[in-house]
């Protein structure tokens, strides 16, 4: 993991660690850096468990396909934001580890897309797209069906494609 800000840099290799080990890294540079405090609390489930005993081990092959398709996600989301003139920074949100963008389409109207992690709603890595009508989520319940992947309207509201159907 690597910490870069305007003041900061520094890294933390992940191979060998504990999970905890882990966890306690941002924890501790959240708040020696900006003085905040980081709690490790997501609001949705993933579709693994991680506990103490976990080590991590670096896998290079996943490392590679992980790095290709987030290499594909940010350049699909800088030609997406250039070809519809958009305006978006494009990131890394922090309680999803989404790579996304999220733009304003009108005064009332805004769209998010982007590539999520595996978790309740798709095991595997996946493309959404998410509209919004004044800061509510739009209802998909009665759009029509997709030529390719899915309309979902249970918690997550938007359309998802998971990434192995996309090369």
């Amino acid at each position: 993991m690597e910490w870069i800000s305007p003041k900061h840099h520094t890294f933390f290799p992940l191979e060998g660690k504990a999970h905890h080990q882990v966890l306690d890294w941002p924890i501790s540079t959240a708040d020696a850096f900006l003085g905040k405090k980081y709690t490790y609390d997501f609001h949705y489930d993933l579709p693994y468990s991680i506990d103490d005993s976990f080590t991590f081990k670096l896998d290079a092959s996943k490392l590679k396909e992980l790095a290709d398709l987030r290499t594909l996600t940010q350049s699909s989301l800088e030609k997406t934001l250039k070809e519809t003139g958009l305006e978006s920074v494009i990131r890394v949100w922090p309680h999803h580890f989404d790579s996304g963008a999220y733009a304003n389409l009108t005064d009332t109207i805004a769209v998010g897309f982007g590539l999520a992690i595996p978790d309740d709603i798709v095991k595997k890595y996946y493309f959404y797209v998410r509209g919004y009508k004044r800061n509510d989520v739009i209802d998909t319940s009665k759009f029509y069906l997709l030529s390719i992947g899915e309309w979902k309207n249970d918690g997550f509201k938007g359309a998802i494609l998971p990434a192995s159907k996309v090369k």
